[in-house]
């Protein structure tokens, strides 16, 4: 079982000075819709984080009110509290019947078909993100229709609406303690009540001792939304006192609604849109206008085109890199990850979890996700890789390398990574030297990459990993390698020449061990099964509601499973690519070492063995980098903020306070729009990297370096044009002087003067 959970607008004035809300109210507010293969039962209802214990309210009431300075003068409504029941949800609980927990953009190409979410006990949250208030104007009808076919097409969300009198976020200690009482009991301890900065201090509250603010979904949303409304409000102040401000301002104000809407319909429908007119353009460039603020907000579009921008800049310094790599820890079978989310305080390399405490501990505290991400990839980047140590990483000298954190469907942080290696030839040189078959390179280059990753099992089949997982699992004392941590190898032997003493033994056995872990996990995590959930006729499986790799028009894998196998490592002689040695078709590339330390999902794939190295890096830096927003939905959303403001655009402010306003309300309805889940936001608010790299980049104003090149050839031209102008009036004027004896003569004089003048002012 899992849980989403939709609310709507909140009656804040009925429930300020008196508490609890009459249930009435509820049904205005709250809709429950439950999924299942049956009708819910009395202990699906008691298993839901939806059921009100009268008496625990009573007494958290009654506590606030004698000890919370906020919550002083609140009136406790007991007779209204008396109608809440106790075992059943509070409102009417709607039914639609669904055999299946899967979620399909959470489904991974390699994913075994296991279901999500607990067995039994309380159901936890799962937070996919938040939506903006902007059904505020429907009925309450309309609203349960809509949130009823958003559940029946396998939808799911957190939506939290506001009140039309918000409370400021600035210099506000109190905001924090009245909005999260369970939080702050005693109303103290708010956001600007210490001389730590706002961002530091939630970072603080994030790691404090009891853990109860990384429990709390709501906090972590509201926290992070702060942070970016405050980004985006310093972003645009600043602008706004900028000398390109103007031009802005003008072009916002005087942007084409009906154009807007047309360009977001069009690209809606898969339309590609050229600027033809001066309209469109105006709104294009609208869009980029939006980034001088938008590049401020964290997890914003904007952020992804400036890390694309320093991907290709490091390939402009470095060179084209050499290798591609996909690490996905997994957070809910790592011990690390499980003890952060846990509240003991020791550490026991044993997991003694089962799958339902596990999925429970990890989706209830985000914060351990995040925490545990981030060490995990600095292990890679230190170890691994090597870098800023004086060793070789397991690819070599690391002279670079740059990734990006995304999320997956499921919530879960993943990388993706480029990486350079030290004395790496470009591509052209390289392909030269693999097509000579009189040069030793191309025998060497084999050897490094076959001794760097794979595609296939250690000295074994397929067929004869299966029987071995099958076999071992069946043992009283198997222990799965997927949740378990590695060993590390025995101290080899001394002597050079031993084949018999305890220390080569040790060392041959845990060589054994390795081998045999390795194939597990590949089996495990990496081999891919095509699978389709639609039937004979073409329709869905009432019993999957997510979709298989197989089920599109062409019948084809849509992760082009099976791979191409080839027995030998060999280099096509037309196009200089390097065939890499592979026996495994359900099988993509990785390496074995790190298989065996990550004990996840991993893809290791070599950029350099191929001509088409510029189609290959613009598509993985596309990839890696890829916006969370399609094209259309930003204009969608500057459509509606200009729809929903028109008071703004009409009122009586001045129109630089007009454009501040609306950039900001546009950068904040699209920061609402990304979705972000609640470990990427964790990830934000401890000051954890989007993005991991080796080099700091510098930001160059390539407009600006051009205008200050062309200022001295511009002001030189002007000061020649003016010499030039000076010497003509003059001999111009005495020209006239001389014919003023005849009133035919002056006018000759002064036609000539004027069209000189003319000529002149038109070369200026």
């Amino acid at each position: 079982m899992t849980s989403h959970v939709i609310t709507f607008e909140s009656p804040v004035p009925k429930v300020y000075h008196r508490l609890p809300p009459p249930i009435e109210d509820l049904e205005e507010i709250l809709a429950i819709l439950f999924t299942g293969p049956c009708l819910p039962t009395d202990k699906d209802y008691k298993r839901t984080p939806l059921l009100v214990r009268c008496s625990y309210v009573a007494c958290a009431l009654e506590w606030l009110k004698l000890n919370n300075i906020y919550y002083a003068d609140l009136e406790i409504a007991y007779d209204k509290l008396e109608k809440y029941p106790e075992n059943l949800p509070p409102v009417t609980v709607k039914y639609r019947q669904l055999l299946t927990t899967k979620i399909e953009e959470g489904t991974s190409s390699f994913n075994n078909g296991k279901e999500v979410g607990v067995d039994d006990g309380e159901c936890p949250f799962v937070v996919h993100g938040l939506m903006e208030d902007k059904y505020k104007t429907m009925s309450v009808e309309a609203l349960k229709g809509i949130v009823l076919r958003h559940w029946n097409n396998g939808g799911g969300a957190l939506a939290v609406s506001h009140s039309a009198k918000s409370k400021s976020i600035y210099n506000n200690p109190g905001l924090y303690p009245q909005a999260f009482p369970w939080l702050f009991p005693y109303g103290l301890g708010g956001i600007g009540t210490t001389a730590l900065s706002d961002k530091a201090h939630k970072c603080f509250l994030l790691m404090y001792h009891d853990k109860r603010f990384q429990y709390d979904v709501t906090f972590l949303f509201v926290a992070f939304s702060h942070l970016q409304m405050k980004a985006a409000m310093s972003a645009g102040f600043l602008l706004a006192d900028s000398s390109k401000f103007h031009d802005i301002m003008n072009r916002l104000l005087s942007v084409d609604q009906e154009i807007l809407a047309s360009i977001s319909k069009r690209l809606s429908e898969g339309e590609t849109v050229n600027t033809s007119t001066k309209d469109e353009k105006v709104c294009f460039q609208l869009v980029r206008d939006l980034d001088h603020i938008n590049g401020k907000v964290q997890g914003s579009i904007t952020s992804k085109k400036y890390m694309r921008s320093e991907i290709w800049s490091l390939i402009a310094y470095m060179g084209a890199p050499m290798w591609y790599i996909t690490l996905s820890p997994a957070d809910n079978k790592h011990l690390l990850c499980l003890y952060f989310a846990d509240n003991k305080e020791s550490f026991n390399v044993n997991l003694n979890h089962s799958n339902d405490e596990r999925f429970r501990l990890v989706a209830n505290n985000p914060v351990a996700g995040a925490r545990f991400f981030h060490f995990m990839i600095d292990l890679f980047i230190i170890h691994a890789l090597g870098f800023g140590k004086k060793r070789r990483g397991l690819y070599g000298d690391t002279s670079a390398f740059y990734g990006t954190v995304e999320q997956q469907g499921q919530l879960s942080l993943h990388l993706h990574m480029l990486i350079w290696i030290h004395g790496t030839l470009p591509p052209d040189e390289m392909r030269r030297r693999i097509l000579d078959p009189s040069s030793d390179f191309r025998k060497q280059l084999v050897m490094y990459l076959e001794g760097t990753h794979a595609g296939d099992f250690m000295s074994s089949s397929l067929k004869e990993v299966d029987a071995d997982v099958r076999e071992a699992s069946t043992s009283e004392d198997y222990m799965d390698p997927t949740e378990t941590l590695p060993k590390a190898p025995p101290p080899p032997c001394s002597k050079d020449v031993c084949n018999a003493c305890d220390q080569c033994s040790n060392v041959a056995s845990w060589w054994s061990r390795f081998r045999r872990v390795v194939n597990t996990l590949l089996f495990r995590l990496n081999l891919h099964k095509c699978s389709s959930t639609r039937n004979k006729d073409g329709s869905q499986n009432k019993g999957r509601a997510f979709k298989g790799c197989l089920d599109n028009e062409y019948g084809k894998c849509k992760v082009r499973f099976p791979r191409p196998v080839y027995e030998l490592t060999r280099v096509d002689p037309e196009s200089g690519s390097i065939l890499m040695k592979k026996t495994e078709q359900w099988l993509n590339t990785f390496s074995y070492i790190v298989t065996y330390l990550f004990r996840c999902n991993t893809d290791v794939t070599s950029l350099r063995s191929g001509t088409a190295i510029k189609s290959v890096l613009l598509y993985v830096t596309n990839y890696v980098t890829k916006a969370p927003l399609k094209t259309y939905a930003v204009f969608d959303t500057i459509r509606s903020i200009f729809k929903r403001n028109l008071d703004v655009v009409g009122g009586s402010e001045s129109n630089k306070e007009k454009a501040w306003k609306l950039m900001t309300k546009i950068v904040n309805s699209l920061s609402a729009k990304m979705e972000m889940g609640n470990p990427m936001i964790c990830m934000y608010i401890l000051g954890n990297p989007d993005h991991y790299k080796s080099h700091n980049f510098q930001v160059f104003y390539w407009t600006s370096f051009i205008n200050a090149a062309r200022r001295p050839w511009v002001e030189m031209n002007a000061h020649r044009c003016k010499e030039e102008t000076e010497e003509d009036g003059a001999l111009l004027d005495s020209k006239v002087v001389q014919h003023k004896q005849s009133d035919v003569e002056e006018s000759i004089g002064n036609d000539e003067f004027k069209e000189k003048v003319t000529i002149l002012k038109y070369n200026n």
